[in-house]
């Protein structure tokens, strides 16, 4: 719109002020009149003809359209940043993974290399103990039993590190195949047995349902023995002296149920609700050594890969740590 017609405009509306101004001022019955100066003709023509409204309507959409442009602008800034900062998050994420898996991989080269020469040193003492190089008196034999039982506990705590790993890296890693539960935690109590020779300690069997289920249940046979011997030697470990260790198993339809108990201290709540994390022991195992705090941790892996659970409850005089595992049907 030019400077002209702006003027123009401006002229007009004081005329109709001033005869609105006017008509309010005379009587009711006067009548209203007022004209439109001929230099506005062209200005009315215009507007009534159209000429003017969609130029103005183009200009109102290219405001409209800037505005949402620069909004665009302002999300896809933001976006950009919020995109820089997950980048940033992700590869500290990805440096993490990497720098953890390089660690597990040491861990388990060490694990390895280290059981080879901890087997053969431990054939070796048998051998020596058992005269094959010559006679041995009853104190050179005790002091031989004490260093293998030491290689064994070492033995075992390499094992249970290289478990733990293995099972991490690769959660497929158990083979399923028809197993005779009854029979596996009779052998596992039974070595148990033999290695508690010397702590004066009972033992108790409970086979508590007679499902021919137990009998043929699809489990891993070495992982669910680690994990019965895991549990037998922790009760050992804890029980009082002269006390007793008891394993009971139970099934229902769905589920197989294993119970290990012993007669000892009890485990306090806030030591229960981190018993299975990585590392962790209870006041009473810090006080034992050898423990690495990956054996129950390890119990929990795999219970869990086989669908079942692990808890531990408190009784009486002790504790007892109850695993579910699930009846699977080919």
């Amino acid at each position: 719109m030019t400077d002209s017609m702006s003027r123009n405009l401006l002229i007009l509306l004081q005329n109709l002020h001033k005869s609105a101004t006017e008509h309010i001022e005379s009587s009711a019955s006067q009548k209203l009149e007022f004209s439109i100066p001929p230099s506005l003709g062209v200005i009315q023509n215009e507007i009534v003809e159209s000429r003017l409204l969609p130029g103005f309507n183009a200009e109102v959409e290219k405001v409209k359209l800037d505005q949402h442009e620069l909004i665009v602008m302002e999300h896809a800034a933001k976006l950009a940043q919020a995109m820089s900062v997950l980048t940033g998050q992700a590869l500290e994420i990805e440096a993490a993974r990497l720098l953890s898996r390089q660690r597990q991989d040491f861990v388990a080269t060490l694990t390895h290399d280290l059981k080879t020469p901890l087997v053969g040193v431990n054939n070796m003492l048998n051998m020596v103990a058992k005269g094959k190089f010559g006679a041995v008196n009853p104190q050179q034999i005790d002091i031989l039993t004490e260093i293998g039982k030491s290689n064994t506990e070492l033995l075992t705590l390499i094992n249970t590190l290289n478990d733990v790993y293995l099972y991490e890296v690769n959660p497929n890693s158990i083979c399923l195949a028809d197993v005779d539960l009854v029979a596996l935690c009779r052998d596992a109590l039974y070595g148990m047995e033999i290695n508690t020779l010397d702590r004066d300690i009972s033992t108790g069997w409970d086979l508590r349902s007679e499902s021919q289920q137990l009998l043929s249940m699809q489990l891993d046979s070495i992982g669910i023995r680690r994990l019965l011997d895991n549990l037998l030697s922790n009760a050992a470990k804890f029980a009082d002296q002269g006390g007793n260790v008891s394993l009971s198993l139970d099934a229902n339809q769905d589920q197989a149920i294993l119970e290990v108990g012993n007669s000892g201290q009890s485990i306090s709540d806030q030591e229960r609700a981190r018993l299975f994390q990585r590392f962790s022991q209870g006041a009473s195992g810090q006080r034992h050594t050898g423990g690495s705090g990956l054996g129950l941790f390890l119990c929990r892996q795999i219970a869990e890969l086989h669908g079942g659970t692990i808890e531990c409850v408190n009784i009486d005089e002790g504790a007892l740590f109850r695993v579910t595992l699930p009846i699977v049907k080919k």
